[in-house]
């Protein structure tokens, strides 16, 4: 059902301030403040009830002009401040003060070019052990802000090998920064006494919309158990999927207990076996997973739509001619999570594992997996800002970041 068919009202979540003309109206869950006239602000007085917007739209026509009933309608709409009978109204992009790099606002449909959109996902309950992953995104706004807050606007000046590799590999990602194809689209707001079941299909939601504007979903989480619904977001765009994984931890652990009440949804799924349930999901061609070590995975299954390749096993790839193993002309879900690294340059985490790769090794390693693969979904999880040690997580996530929409950036998708 569309806006326009069924009943509407006015949000619940607007504050009203009465200005010289008309109101300023500010909305408590975005954050964003609009300035409206004074027949608007009567429309949303008599909204506060639920009316049909048919009867509506032919009531205030009488008094104003239609096309005017019609457009007013829609904006107020658009801005969160009328809501449809079967829409969610605590579903909102939270507008920061730091935006990421620079870039500009993320605004669906703007431009015909493919863009990759930033969102940050505060959300830290899917690991019970540690939630303080879910300020990542806050964290790296404000490193952002104080180191990298005009890389947008120098983008013909910035000399690229800061990131540890020369100025020709970062292409895509110099054309893509020009071209304004690099959007912030705010943080997904999440209420601390909200379930988890909601924020995952907030996540959802964010992502399949993303995806189905033709545009490049990059979640900075989070716990990784957001990558569920952000794949499961992004699969119902695409017929076939694959997933590639940067990890210490192949996420499909799970005991026969858990599995009885994850599968009847009587638990949510968690961030140690988000990849249980993303096998489940039918776009799903394969998996492939890199760095994987530690104890936890010494009664590791293999399933037989996931490839691992340990840790030790990296420098072999690396050296190896072979070309990527990903699957031809099938769509790619990235999701990264941070303990991939080694703990010696990546603290930061809430499940650190000694022997992981090195920040080159891992770069290397994503321009290999993913050369010439399209790119369709992002996540980069895991990362706690609380147990860094001097900013050093930070700076690797934000490296590791650039580089991946680099990677995103790099191939042509017409």
């Amino acid at each position: 059902m569309t806006f326009s068919e069924g009943t509407v009202r006015a949000s619940r979540c607007l504050d009203y301030r009465k200005k010289t003309e008309g109101y300023e109206v500010t909305h408590i869950l975005s954050g964003r403040k609009f300035l409206i006239s004074d027949p608007a602000k009567d429309i949303l007085e008599l909204l506060e009830k639920p009316k049909d917007y048919g009867i509506l739209s032919a009531e205030l026509s009488y008094y104003y002009d239609e096309a005017l009933v019609e457009a007013t309608l829609s904006k107020l709409h658009a801005n969160g401040m009328l809501v449809g009978e079967d829409e969610d109204e605590t579903f909102h992009l939270r507008k920061t003060d730091f935006q990421l790099f620079g870039v500009e606002d993320y605004v669906p449909g703007r431009s015909d070019r493919r863009q990759s959109v930033l969102a940050g996902i505060p959300f830290g309950d899917g690991n019970t052990m540690d939630r303080q992953c879910a300020d990542f995104s806050i964290f790296l706004r404000r490193y952002c802000h104080n180191y990298l807050s005009t890389l947008n606007a120098r983008i013909n000046q910035v000399d690229f090998r800061f990131l540890g590799a020369p100025n020709e590999n970062f292409v895509g990602l110099r054309k893509a920064f020009s071209a304004g194809d690099i959007v912030d689209a705010g943080d997904l707001y999440v209420h601390n006494t909200e379930f988890s079941s909601s924020i995952y299909g907030k996540i959802e939601r964010l992502t399949q919309e993303i995806t189905a504007a033709g545009d490049v979903s990059v979640l900075l989480g989070g716990d990784h158990s957001i990558s569920y619904p952000a794949i499961k977001g992004v699969a119902a765009n695409h017929p076939r999927l694959q997933i590639v994984q940067f990890d210490a931890h192949v996420d499909t652990y799970a005991n026969r207990i858990g599995n009885i009440y994850t599968s009847n949804e009587r638990a949510p799924h968690h961030h140690g076996n988000f990849l249980s349930r993303v096998l489940d999901l039918p776009q799903i061609e394969h998996v492939y997973q890199y760095g994987i070590r530690g104890c936890f995975n010494m009664r590791t299954r293999n399933h037989k739509r996931c490839s691992i390749f340990w840790a030790h096993e990296l420098e072999g790839v690396l050296a190896d001619s072979t070309p990527s193993p990903l699957l031809e002309d099938v769509p790619v879900y990235l999701t990264f999570d941070i303990d991939f690294f080694d703990p010696g340059i990546a603290p930061g985490t809430a499940t650190p594992v000694a022997e992981g790769a090195s920040y080159k090794q891992g770069m290397d390693l994503l321009r290999k997996v993913l050369a010439n693969h399209n790119v369709v979904g992002v996540d980069l999880v895991e990362v706690n800002p609380h147990r860094d040690k001097g900013e050093q997580t930070m700076q690797l996530a934000t490296a590791t970041l650039l580089n991946i929409i680099n990677q995103v950036n790099s191939t042509s998708h017409e």
